[in-house]
């Protein structure tokens, strides 16, 4: 999994995106996951923190985004991040952290799948998640739901010493020519906050 710094771009959808499901199904592994994360609400764009599987994760934009594209056809937001990960000490430390405070806690059901793509020579090769990989780019699909919402995902992660380059062709091959665009483009702290704010106030 991506750790260190990183850059991605990333779409909240309301609906379905039919060819990256399509595209994932045609891999020949599987790699659907399931869990909850739980989002600290610290009413922040640029840092979100979260509890996962027994670990506290902190992940940080590095100072402002800037716009690009997959292909013409997918345009967003590219963020660069660096992130933290530490283990809790116990399951009473877990137990104290969500249920004494659980108001400051979101959360987030996720059921996503994964595939890194990582060079092999000259070109791009797909493999499951869990391999050791020093650098890639770590495509993700996947449906989000809190408080009686529900969202679809896509994220591109780009990690490693050495980002590689998403040919057009291939980020064709994965989204199809169905537009994504920036307004829909941004990071889970961001899209959170602006999800929880009151209305009238975004």
């Amino acid at each position: 999994m991506p750790s260190g710094t990183t850059r991605e771009i990333r779409w909240f959808l309301e609906r379905e995106h039919t060819q990256i499901l399509r595209w994932f199904q045609s891999l020949p592994f599987e790699s659907p996951e399931e869990r909850v994360d739980y989002y600290l609400d610290l009413h922040k764009a640029d840092v979100g923190t979260k509890y996962r599987e027994g670990n506290i994760e902190i992940k940080q934009r590095l100072g402002t985004w800037s716009d690009g594209c997959l292909s013409p056809y997918h345009w967003g937001r590219f963020e660069n991040y660096t992130k933290w990960s530490f283990a809790l000490a116990d399951a009473g430390a877990t137990h104290s952290l969500l249920h004494k405070n659980p108001d400051n806690w979101l959360p987030v059901s996720k059921s996503r799948r994964v595939a890194i793509l990582h060079p092999v020579g000259d070109t791009l090769t797909t493999s499951p998640p869990g391999e050791s990989i020093q650098s890639g780019c770590q495509v993700e699909y996947g449906r989000v739901a809190f408080c009686e919402q529900q969202w679809h995902t896509i994220a591109f992660e780009f990690f490693g010493p050495e980002f590689p380059e998403l040919p057009e062709s291939l980020a064709r091959s994965i989204l199809g020519e169905e537009p994504l665009d920036r307004d829909t483009s941004m990071g889970y702290a961001e899209f959170l906050m602006k999800q929880l704010e009151p209305p009238g106030t975004q």
